[in-house]
């Protein structure tokens, strides 16, 4: 697969639904995309782990990469790289871990409207520092087995 580098000024980038993609990281060099405001990579069937890159944007204010294959423990490193992020939407994974870590490196939790994390394979307790987001929807569907 050819992967495309670029470096342009790409402001949403919204790849909904197109069940070809497989990787996150085969479809775009989205860490060149200094500008995103939205990025929206649900429906995808992709797999692996969530790249280290993939919030380069400090102007990201949403990203939904829900309903895929993804697998690993919630990305911290989204989060440390832009406190923009108004809507986080990761939900319908295969992700792993406790949430209380992800959480926490919420920097402005009255920024958040929407934190979805539902439907993954989280274990532990549900955080009580989820109480900081007094004006989100926050979907977590946690089943603990």
């Amino acid at each position: 697969h050819a992967r495309a580098s670029f470096s342009c000024y790409i402001i949403y980038l919204l790849l909904p639904t197109n069940v070809y993609m497989r990787m996150l990281t085969t479809a775009v060099s989205i860490e060149n995309l200094h500008a995103l405001h939205a990025l929206d990579l649900s429906h995808n069937r992709l797999s692996g782990q969530i790249p280290e890159g993939l919030a380069a944007s400090s102007e990201l204010h949403s990203i939904d990469l829900g309903t895929n294959r993804l697998e690993g423990t919630l990305p911290v490193h989204l989060l440390r790289q832009t406190s923009q992020l108004s809507r986080i939407d990761l939900s319908r994974n295969r992700l792993t871990g406790q949430i209380d870590g992800f959480v926490q490196e919420i920097e402005d939790p009255a920024r958040v409207a929407v934190l979805n994390l539902g439907s993954n394979q989280f274990d532990g307790e549900i955080p009580s520092s989820l109480a900081r987001f007094q004006h989100a929807k926050i979907e977590l569907c946690v089943i603990i087995l």
